[in-house]
């Protein structure tokens, strides 16, 4: 029991001494100025107007997931769109894509570095005005897959492994929608949600 108590001691000694130090030398040195230090913002945190992603943290699942390698992406856009000028029927049409994009590093859960999984899955619902005007190019890219033919529309789109060997080399195998691999370079990607919805005008 003395053990501790002489830890603590020390402890409280060694505390009290350096703030008696610290007091001395108060008149004889200049304070910097203080420097606020760069704490990194979760994209999920803050006000509706401030933080990066609309529902937040989910009550710290989704910072526990991401700290064990997996990433969900969750994404709802709604489009009203029409002809307002040319030949064909000028009525505006409502739609919608809801679809969730599921990224996991399998490196944190168990497997070896630099392998990962990755998920798509996309609805589409309500009406496209795909075809309009007699285009060859979809006016709406984000409507096209899976489609919207007198239903709405679910499908899998991508179900995919990679295994990266360096930063220029890498291998993957599945399934695998060639629309998500082109949203992601600058410009012309956005798969028709983040960029321009007609890929025509590129």
């Amino acid at each position: 029991m003395k053990k501790p108590i002489r830890i603590l001691t020390a402890i409280a000694f060694i505390c009290a001494l350096a703030f008696t130090a610290r007091l001395s030398h108060a008149n004889d040195t200049v304070e910097a100025p203080a420097v606020e230090s760069i704490v990194p913002i979760s994209p999920y945190q803050g006000s509706l107007k401030e933080r990066q992603r609309l529902t937040g943290d989910w009550a710290g699942c989704r910072t526990w997931l991401e700290e064990h390698g997996i990433t969900l992406a969750p994404r709802l856009t709604q489009f009203y769109q029409g002809l307002s000028a040319g030949d064909g029927d000028h009525d505006f049409e409502y739609g919608g894509k809801a679809d969730l994009m599921l990224n996991a590093d399998l490196s944190k859960l168990g497997f070896w570095k630099y392998f990962s999984l990755t998920v798509h899955t996309e609805y589409n619902y309500g009406e496209s005005v795909t075809g309009a005007g007699g285009t060859l190019v979809p006016p709406n890219t984000a409507l096209v897959f899976p489609g919207m033919e007198d239903a709405d529309a679910f499908d899998l789109s991508s179900v995919y492994f990679t295994q990266h060997f360096s930063k220029s080399v890498s291998l993957l195998f599945g399934k695998i929608n060639m629309m998500d691999i082109a949203a992601s370079t600058p410009f012309k990607g956005g798969a028709g949600i983040d960029s321009f919805w007609n890929l025509v005008v590129i």
